[in-house]
């Protein structure tokens, strides 16, 4: 489905169940902002995010599952202060096959294109802000279950195994999804035998969860975080560690975000464990994204771009596993 028509379409569940809003903003610009296997996220004007969650076949329903996770995670917290509002919410229904969720607009441009080392140290004072936060009791159910370094590995399993179902659709890629869960499972077993009871210790800070540089907005000499589907409890290294592996580009920028990032570690060796942890843990998303790419659900696919960027994406997700699993193996074997 190319951009211009999964717009139109979203514009047209809203004429017709949110009016007030299609009305809002039909003489707005419109921008894409992402556009991947299980969601399409675009900008109306400067007021309005929307975001648009689809289903991926039968053994893939990964867009309904983001759709409740980013909406019970931002209604905590915008209450917060660290989330933008929920205008809207539409969930899919026999009228459209799509979650829709309208948020207000979060200013800033992203880390990706304003990269500098001043930024990367607004980003760890913007985390210890996020770190510092004492999640309400009434909350601690809708952020899901605290989460230790065992239960993040399992989670890169879960990717594995779904890949696993559908590897005949690349079987090209073989080579790569068996070295990954080789990984995987040398991971396990140095977690269980060197640091025992460490990796089964559950972390209870509130973490962002999915750190990358487009999700790292800055804007007035400040930091702001957006796309929380994954946020949740956990340790705090594990936002840190993603922040060295896959946000800071040199040796000199990684010193001097842990010298300026204002809180304590819980434990050096911890940072270590999930350094190790958020290359397997990416490395197997990005396989598993690899071949739902090239497993499209009944009918048309949800990338089936008119200028050819599904195959660009194939061939990034590709490089990104490798360097993340090479990363991953150094760890293992350092």
């Amino acid at each position: 489905m190319a951009e211009d028509e999964i717009i139109s379409r979203t514009l047209h569940v809203l004429q017709a169940e949110a009016s007030e809003y299609y009305n809002a903003m039909m003489n707005l610009p419109v921008k894409i902002l992402e556009n991947s296997y299980a969601k399409t996220v675009f900008q109306v004007g400067e007021d309005y995010i929307i975001m648009s969650y689809c289903m991926i076949g039968d053994d893939f329903v990964l867009g309904s599952s983001r759709f409740d996770r980013r909406r019970s995670a931002l209604s905590i917290l915008f209450g917060l202060g660290l989330a933008p509002e929920i205008l809207l919410s539409l969930p899919k229904s026999a009228l459209h096959e799509s979650d829709i969720l309208i948020t207000s607009f979060a200013k800033g441009e992203p880390l990706s294109e304003s990269y500098s080392q001043e930024n990367l140290l607004r980003l760890g004072e913007a985390l210890a802000e996020i770190h510092q936060q004492k999640i309400p009791q009434t909350f601690f159910g809708r952020l899901g279950s605290p989460m230790s370094p065992l239960r993040f590995l399992q989670l890169s399993n879960s990717y594995l195994l779904g890949a696993q179902q559908i590897v005949h659709i690349l079987p090209e890629h073989q080579d790569l999804l068996d070295h990954a869960i080789n990984l995987a499972s040398d991971a396990f077993t140095l977690l269980g035998s060197k640091y025992g009871d460490l990796a089964k210790k559950v972390g209870t800070t509130l973490i962002h969860g999915d750190l990358n540089l487009q999700n790292v907005l800055v804007s007035d000499n400040n930091a702001v975080l957006v796309d929380w589907d994954y946020a949740g409890q956990a340790h705090l290294e594990f936002d840190l560690a993603t922040v060295l592996e896959l946000i800071a580009q040199t040796k000199n920028d990684k010193e001097a975000f842990l010298d300026r990032y204002p809180l304590d570690l819980n434990n050096h060796r911890l940072l270590d464990i999930y350094r190790l942890i958020v290359n397997v843990l990416f490395g197997s998303w990005a396989i598993q994204s690899l071949f739902l790419l090239k497993a499209p659900p009944s009918g048309e696919s949800y990338l089936t771009y008119a200028n050819g960027k599904l195959e660009n994406q194939v061939s990034f997700l590709e490089q990104y596993a490798k360097d993340r699993l090479k990363k991953a193996e150094q760890f293992l074997t350092s």
